[in-house]
């Protein structure tokens, strides 16, 4: 992985981390190479950790003309875009990146929506969850800054008693 890339994060909200780990768990499940593209085509992760940080011209194009699919055939691979089923995924009404299974069309076919839906659903779950985590922060922060507010005007009521 290219240096300083754990740390970005894509327009989908999401680490590179958090989407290492969605490509992992559903590669787990169904056992295919997993790739996930953000919104400009690039490899965010894979489960062939060499892909990350390349481009791939199909998930732009997906992006671009608004695709509900794209497959690659096999005699139209390249380096950077092998043979397989690439669909967007879709947060807040937008496509913000596109789900990439590598595998011959009938291997692959069979759960592609179900691996589109299940991207999805870890993404919401995952940004509810920061959100939620951001919403504790600003509660404890204003809490915080609460309490030193009230100690203040303490403070200050204890002079005007002390200078009345």
């Amino acid at each position: 992985m290219p240096q300083g890339v754990e740390e970005r994060r894509t327009n989908v909200e999401l680490s590179v981390q958090s989407a290492q780990r969605i490509v992992d768990e559903i590669s787990g499940i169904v056992g295919q190479h997993i790739n996930m593209m953000d919104e400009r085509g690039n490899i965010i992760a894979s489960t062939d950790g060499t892909r990350v940080g390349h481009f791939h011209a199909g998930a732009k194009r997906i992006v671009e003309e608004g695709l509900p699919e794209l497959y690659v055939r096999p005699e139209d691979a390249t380096p950077t875009v092998r043979a397989g089923l690439n669909l967007p995924i879709t947060h807040g009404g937008r496509t913000v990146g596109v789900i990439g299974i590598t595998g011959a069309y009938e291997q692959v076919i069979g759960y592609g929506q179900v691996v589109k839906k299940m991207t999805e659903i870890l993404i919401r779950e995952g940004n509810e969850q920061d959100e939620k985590r951001l919403d504790q922060r600003v509660r404890r922060r204003f809490r915080a800054r609460l309490r030193v507010a009230q100690s203040r005007i303490q403070q200050a009521v204890q002079l005007v008693l002390i200078f009345s």
